[in-house]
């Protein structure tokens, strides 16, 4: 079941990459996006709960993107002091979905009741659990 839910969502992050373009000979200096979305809004866009009692480190999270086919493409970081496998067991629970483990991690991946995409890595690193949320929310 597992590998079932994985696959459709490989390929389908597969087919949403796009190709980088060429690269320019000067380019731009880098700027930071900013974004008005706090965490709390953010997971709300993003149809998934943010975990009860994580702080969203700075500088973590991306701006979402709106793709071409008016999907919208989220990434939020977490962190909190609970144990991954605590963390883990608790989204699993609330997105009704399986939870994988990884390499000292967890992993949640599928779609939600509404056709969220959502992939979730929980991981520990630098004394703490970060919580690595990607989700694309499509146009209806």
């Amino acid at each position: 079941m597992r590998f079932a839910l994985l696959v459709p969502v490989a390929l389908l992050a597969l087919g949403c990459a796009k190709q980088a373009p060429p690269a320019e000979s000067d380019p731009a200096p880098a700027t930071v996006a900013k974004s008005d979305l706090t965490p709390e809004k953010m997971a709300v866009a993003m149809r998934v709960p943010m975990y009860p009692g994580a702080t969203a480190p700075d500088g973590m999270s991306s701006a979402p993107e709106k793709r071409d086919d008016g999907s919208m493409h989220y990434s939020m970081v977490l962190a909190t002091k609970d144990p991954v496998d605590k963390v883990g067991d608790w989204y699993a629970k609330e997105l009704d979905l399986d939870d994988m483990p990884g390499m000292g991690g967890k992993s949640i991946v599928g779609m939600l009741k509404d056709g969220t995409n959502v992939i979730i890595t929980i991981g520990p690193e630098a004394g703490r659990t970060l919580v690595r949320v990607k989700s694309i929310v499509y146009a209806k």
